[in-house]
């Protein structure tokens, strides 16, 4: 299985840190009494990116990282984002291969009713800096019911390691309830 990098859990951790109220967007889980719209709190952000919640119905289910992004492929609506910042974050990192550096980019993109939504990410490349033009684009995709779940299109392709996650989450999901 693969982990999320040092840095898409650092982001996590800053987007959902303990104490956050959070909603859930949708479950399909049959097992489970959390319904869309249910709310939580945020008890803390596992090495697996799984973001895990009281939540108000009383389950302390976790929310899993990497699936839902791998939804956004399949089902989630693509628009073009306009690339808004590109900074480099810090210093080079300390990794085998030198000259590698990690990127925060920001950009924005149109829904059909006319709202903009603003988006980041993260990418590790090498030390040539490119300075934001507010020309360039990126493809992105989002839910169309909740808009700020969003992400470049590249990072939204299901690969391996999202169905690995998928199969061990619904093995966990059904393991657990059926001991109840």
């Amino acid at each position: 299985m693969k982990f999320p990098s040092k840095e898409t859990l650092a982001r996590l951790r800053a987007e959902y840190p303990i104490g956050t109220r959070i909603e859930l967007v949708s479950m399909d889980d049959p097992y489970s009494k959390l319904r869309p719209g249910d709310r939580g709190t945020v008890t803390g952000v596992d090495d697996t990116g799984t973001v895990f919640a009281n939540w108000d119905r009383g389950s302390g289910l976790g929310i899993v990282y990497g699936v839902g992004m791998a939804m956004l492929g399949f089902v989630g609506t693509r628009a073009t984002a306009v690339i808004t910042s590109i900074r480099r974050q810090g210093g080079e990192r300390d990794e085998a291969v030198p000259g590698r550096y990690t990127y925060s980019i920001g950009y924005r993109f149109a829904l059909p009713d006319g709202r903009t939504i603003d988006g980041s990410t993260t990418r590790i490349r090498g030390s040539v800096y490119v300075k934001a033009t507010g020309v360039s684009t990126a493809p992105v995709r989002y839910f169309a019911f909740f808009p700020y779940f969003n992400a470049l299109e590249s990072y939204t392709t299901p690969g391996i390691g999202q169905l690995i996650v998928a199969i061990a989450g619904g093995f966990l999901v059904f393991a657990v309830n059926r001991q109840r």
